[in-house]
């Protein structure tokens, strides 16, 4: 399941979009490899003796190695967001692994972007995500016709007895089962010592 959710950010065809041109890269990086390098081995492969004098199958498999070595670290490059750029290599290769580390760049960034978008949205599942879906909301009896104007269709509960506190009295209302949330504003809850010790009561 969270195997699942890290492939999330980029559908299927991205996905398989990203490994063709790694595989790409792979191949590109084989043929301007050089002797000098890190990824010289390949090209002494190629140039030496035993490449020379070795029958087609034997040239086949060691081509087939050297592709695969290729593509395991160019995805390793790939996935920890890093290339290699050999200083004593080709111009053509240089050019070529600058254009690869940019599209390196894009890819990771959008791939985090759109994870913490994903990740963000999944947690919000279950919640309440517009004031309609909040049941019926106890509110300050002042705000009355603001709400009402600005939220037709919320059902709100109004508190507004004479004589009584206001905020302490949306409190008392939630206590007694009359609305299902509360909507205070947090700078008011804050500067009420009592309104914070009747919220802290009911565990909020």
């Amino acid at each position: 399941d969270y195997a699942g959710k890290l492939a999330k950010p980029f559908d299927k065809d991205l996905w398989i979009l990203i490994c063709f041109m790694v595989i790409l890269v792979s191949i590109t990086a084989v043929c301007f490899s050089s002797d000098a390098g890190t990824f010289g081995v390949w090209s002494k492969r190629f140039n030496s003796d035993a490449w020379r004098n070795t029958s087609m199958y034997h040239k086949f498999l060691t081509m087939m190695k050297v592709l695969l070595d290729s593509f395991l670290a160019h995805a390793t490059l790939f996935f920890t967001g890093s290339t290699d750029v050999n200083l004593n290599g080709l111009l053509s290769q240089r050019i070529f692994m600058t254009g690869f580390s940019f599209i390196v760049l894009i890819v990771i960034s959008s791939y985090t972007a759109n994870l913490a978008s994903f990740l963000t949205i999944s947690s919000a599942n279950g919640l309440i995500q517009s004031i309609d879906e909040a049941g019926r909301i106890c509110a300050h009896p002042v705000l009355r016709e603001d709400l009402e104007i600005s939220y037709p269709n919320a059902d709100f509960y109004f508190n507004d007895e004479p004589g009584s506190d206001l905020y302490l009295g949306m409190v008392e209302s939630y206590k007694n089962g009359k609305c299902d949330v509360m909507a205070i504003s947090t700078l008011d809850a804050y500067n009420r010592l009592d309104l914070m010790e009747s919220l802290c009561e009911l565990d909020i």
